[in-house]
């Protein structure tokens, strides 16, 4: 335990036995932190945590095993986090969650075995979101759900497998919708 000044702080703790882990604490200012915690062993984790501002926070978690995670979650303003979860085994997951203004989040789910799935929510502005849902697998779905405005909506819904289908809706004015339903399959309507 160092204490350079009143806001230089490190706390180190090492053991060179089968197992090896390192803690370090820094604190530069009442604005900068510092959390670490490594294990050389089969299974490896690194703890960051880092705050430069009120506003700046980044927490990171590694895992060297047969199984990779990785968690990040990062703040500069009240605006904008980000969420990151990895998984390098058979599977493979992603998770991303960003907010850059209160208008805009994206939420990214990926799964890069025998199937494939993507999740995407965005929200540019109150009045537009959209959702997709992808699987490559035998069959593949999307789904969309577009708002550009109160009275524009669409909604789509694919399938290209043997049976293919797609399903709009629109409604461009409270007067005005459109329905369609295509299957391009031994029967088409």
């Amino acid at each position: 335990l160092f204490s350079w000044t009143d806001q230089f702080n490190i706390s180190l703790l090492f053991s060179w036995t089968d197992q090896f882990y390192i803690f370090l604490l820094f604190s530069w200012t009442d604005q900068f932190n510092i959390s670490l915690l490594f294990s050389w062993t089969d299974q490896f984790y690194i703890f960051l945590l880092f705050s430069w501002t009120d506003q700046f926070y980044i927490s990171l978690l590694f895992f060297w095993t047969d199984q990779f995670y990785i968690f990040l979650l990062f703040s500069w303003t009240d605006q904008f986090y980000i969420f990151l979860l990895f998984s390098l085994t058979d599977q493979f997951y992603i998770f991303l969650l960003f907010s850059l203004t209160d208008q805009f989040y994206i939420f990214l789910l990926f799964s890069l075995t025998d199937q494939f799935y993507i999740f995407l929510l965005f929200s540019l502005t109150d009045q537009f979101y959209i959702f997709l849902l992808f699987s490559l697998t035998d069959q593949f779905y999307i789904f969309l759900l577009f708002s550009l405005t109160d009275q524009f909506n669409i909604f789509l819904l694919f399938s290209l497998t043997d049976q293919f289908y797609i399903f709009l809706l629109f409604s461009l004015t409270d007067q005005f919708y459109i329905f369609l339903l295509f299957s391009w399959t031994d029967q088409f309507h």
